[in-house]
């Protein structure tokens, strides 16, 4: 088997690779639907090496261990994010409100695929691959939990598969247990390794030169950071941020969402070393909730409380430098005037980095931590959203129609950085409405 995933993805006339992923879902303001899941029970004898398939067949060899699984994560909501460097759109969506699918949208060609019965776990934002777990009918039907592209959870999952998006092939397990080469904007490249024993996410993480000359840097990871998801590389190419994953439990067992904070890591990579680790209190249940700054080895990212079970969220904006000890409040830091709408809202977090500030969203209005302070970009419809420069905003938006029988359809729409220039670019197949 030819292990490709050493090798930097690169497409003839792309532009160079940015430093961040992008983000992936925003919560919808009203919750439509509650989609529940079942992984079965998880048990893992050993891990012999690079491939996924061969974990699982592993893992389903034995029934000894029961690694139970907590209800969790965005509760089947559609999701958005850009693989590949800003090609591909990927949307996780649900038939009838309960069966996932996905969809991919190719911005060099324009042509759509879909492929029923997966649900989207991580999305690369580099290299043209994501990482799906299969679910069957029943699964979705019967299921009582949820761990969900574009939240703070991760589980060890039942089959993990990969699916490359550029070359016509379908989601196979038969692959290396790591992440693609992730080149950064300095001279080194970034290498994310997945243990299924762990779970779906990586678990490991080693730097090396572009050349992959030397054994390379072992980024140095706690033992209490199971798996994480990547906030990705700085502007100067000398750090790269991760934010820790919760492992998913059940509702009677103790699990690490009770005990503590998450942890934000920045690497140094040139070491390996923590250079920084920043407490994530947040209570929307996104991951990456962070990204970089366009020009300054500097993270920004948003911490929501909700005073109350059904009213309004308050938001807080945090900074922080690569090697700072503690996170300050952005607003005070910066020098900016905190928006009204701050106090008084009920969806916020992080759109994706830019060349000239990341890209924040509350309501549906966007704003741009920038050099010339917290700009009020513009507003979309839209219920959630992606953004990655060069390539635009993707959005979800939902379209109903009246008639004998009511009905709806999810739609990916690209915006522009303020939210205009709206163009729909893949609609999904109906479903009867459901009764409010």
């Amino acid at each position: 088997m030819t292990d490709e995933s050493d090798q930097a993805y690169t497409e003839p006339g792309a532009p160079a690779p940015i430093p961040l992923p992008m983000a992936t879902a925003e919560a919808p303001k009203t919750k439509r639907k509650v989609w529940p899941w079942v992984v079965g029970v998880l048990v893992l004898i050993t891990l012999v090496g690079g491939c996924v398939g061969a974990v699982w067949l592993l893992d389903s060899a034995g029934k000894g261990i029961d690694d139970a699984i907590r209800n969790s994560g965005i509760w089947g909501e559609e999701a958005v994010s850009w693989s590949g460097n800003g090609r591909f759109g990927v949307t996780q969506y649900y038939l009838d409100y309960t069966y996932p699918s996905v969809a991919i949208w190719d911005r060099k060609t324009g042509e759509t695929r879909d492929i029923d019965g997966y649900r989207v776990l991580f999305v690369e934002p580099y290299a043209p691959v994501i990482w799906l777990e299969p679910v069957t009918n029943k699964q979705a039907e019967m299921a009582d939990f949820d761990d969900s592209l574009g939240d703070y959870f991760d589980h060890k999952p039942a089959r993990l598969v990969a699916w490359r998006l550029d070359d016509g092939s379908e989601p196979t397990d038969d692959v290396p247990a790591k992440w693609g080469a992730w080149p950064g904007p300095g001279e080194t490249i970034a290498y994310l390794e997945i243990n299924p024993l762990k779970g779906a996410g990586p678990s490991a993480l080693l730097f090396n030169n572009n050349d992959s000359h030397g054994e390379g840097v072992k980024a140095e990871l706690p033992e209490t950071v199971r798996t994480f998801i990547p906030v990705g590389w700085s502007a100067s190419g000398r750090y790269f941020a991760i934010e820790q994953l919760y492992t998913s439990v059940s509702f009677d067992s103790e699990g690490d969402a009770q005990d503590s904070p998450r942890s934000m890591l920045v690497f140094d990579v040139t070491t390996g070393e923590v250079a920084g680790d920043f407490a994530m209190n947040d209570g929307s249940v996104y991951a990456p909730a962070a990204a970089w700054d366009g020009a300054q080895d500097r993270l920004f990212w948003m911490e929501t409380s909700y005073p109350a079970m059904d009213g309004p969220a308050q938001i807080r904006m945090w900074t922080a430098q690569a090697t700072d000890t503690t996170a300050a409040d952005a607003f005070k830091a910066m020098g900016w005037e905190k928006p009204a709408e701050f106090d008084d809202s009920y969806d916020a977090g992080v759109l994706g980095w830019d060349p000239s500030g990341p890209l924040f969203t509350v309501d549906g209005r966007i704003w741009q931590a920038s050099a010339n302070g917290f700009v009020n970009l513009g507003m979309t419809n839209s219920m959630n959203g992606a953004w990655y420069p060069g390539s635009g905003l993707l959005g979800i938006e939902y379209g109903y129609g009246s008639g004998p029988v009511d009905e709806e359809w999810t739609e990916l729409v690209l915006y522009d950085k303020h939210g205009g220039s709206r163009k729909s670019v893949w609609r999904g197949p109906t479903s009867n409405a459901p009764i409010d």
